[in-house]
């Protein structure tokens, strides 16, 4: 993990759009490019595949929920049951209301609506999702002891 913060500290942050419809994927994109490197997949296989690639310098993933090839939610899965991969942020994006809670369920850390209204949510959405993944890292990096792995004397203060 703390290698993971090395690569991203100083880098402009990495962030994956799932989303079968193009148009959904270029709204997205432009309302977070001036921000972040956005990458794009057109599905669920081919956003595993970039998040395996990417794992070390990937912040979040904007992932829509009914795709063609692999959906939505078995990439929640197997994002969520991977050690590696259970740590990158993934906001759901997707029109039904009800989706929200399985989604969250299966790990996702927020929800996006469809269709997208106010770009400026959006970004603190993002944004807040990242910061909160990385805050994490560092508190769970930082509360035990390099060479024995356990806790240390500041962490039970």
């Amino acid at each position: 993990m703390q290698e993971l913060l090395k690569r991203k500290k100083g880098i402009r942050r990495k962030v994956l759009i799932v989303d079968d419809e193009y148009i959904e994927r270029e709204i997205l994109g432009a309302m977070l490019s001036d921000c972040y490197e956005v990458i794009y997949a057109a599905d669920g296989a081919a956003a595993l595949d970039i998040i395996r690639q990417e794992k070390y310098y990937l912040s979040l993933v904007l992932l829509d929920l009914h795709m063609p090839v692999l959906d939505g939610y078995s990439v929640l899965k197997v994002m969520h049951s991977d050690q590696e991969l259970k740590h990158i942020p993934v906001i759901v994006l997707t029109s039904e209301k009800e989706a929200e809670v399985s989604s969250l369920q299966l790990g996702a850390s927020d929800f996006i609506s469809k269709p997208y209204e106010a770009p400026d949510v959006i970004r603190a959405r993002v944004q807040h999702s990242i910061e909160l993944a990385e805050d994490r890292i560092i508190i769970h990096e930082t509360e035990r002891d390099e060479l024995t792995g356990l806790f240390n004397k500041q962490f039970f203060f």
